[in-house]
This record gives structure tokens, sequence and C-alpha cells, in this order.
């Protein structure tokens, strides 16, 4: 059963809603009221540090202010109906 009740909206370059399907770039949790960039900002394995290097100097979708989530908000990420990832794939671009 999916517990995560949260509808998640795709988004293209210009924050546009797109029909399923469609590529995007951002997927939008209007519970959290969060931003998701679809594919990673750096293409290497790289430390922490490294990833907040990364992010806080990542400039997308007209904003400057990305921050790597928190537990919390990366919770929100997850369908326990899926494994080996438990999310989807779709919305997410998940790492093994």
């Amino acid at each position: 059963m999916n517990t995560n009740t949260n509808t998640e909206i795709k988004l293209d370059a210009n924050l546009q809603p797109l029909s399923d399907g469609q590529p995007h770039v951002f997927t939008h949790n209007p519970s959290m009221n969060l931003l998701w960039l679809r594919e990673d900002a750096h293409s290497e394995s790289v430390t922490a540090a490294e990833a907040d290097r990364i992010v806080s100097e990542l400039r997308a979708g007209g904003f400057d202010d990305w921050r790597l989530g928190v537990p919390q908000e990366q919770i929100t990420c997850v369908d326990y109906s899926r494994s080996g990832p438990a999310a989807n794939t779709d919305l997410y671009n998940v790492r093994p």
C-alpha cells in the first residue's frame, strides 16, 4: 500500500505543469511546498560537504537558494509500495 499521500506535480524548466509521460525537470510536492530537481546536479558520487557546495551554487528554475533536503523532507519521496528503490522513479531520479 502506498502511504505517500502527496500529489506530486511534474514541471518543465519554466515551472509549468506537464502531463504524464512528458519529460520533466522538476517535481513539486505541494503538501511540503518543496521543489525537487529531477536530475542530479552532479554526475559523480560526492561527499556531503561537496553536495552542500554544489547545491549552494546551483541556479535552476529561476532560483538561487537551493539546498539539500533534510530527512523529514526526503521521507516524502518514499513510496512504501515499492522497493529497490522505494521511490517513484518516474518522479525522482534515484541512485542506488
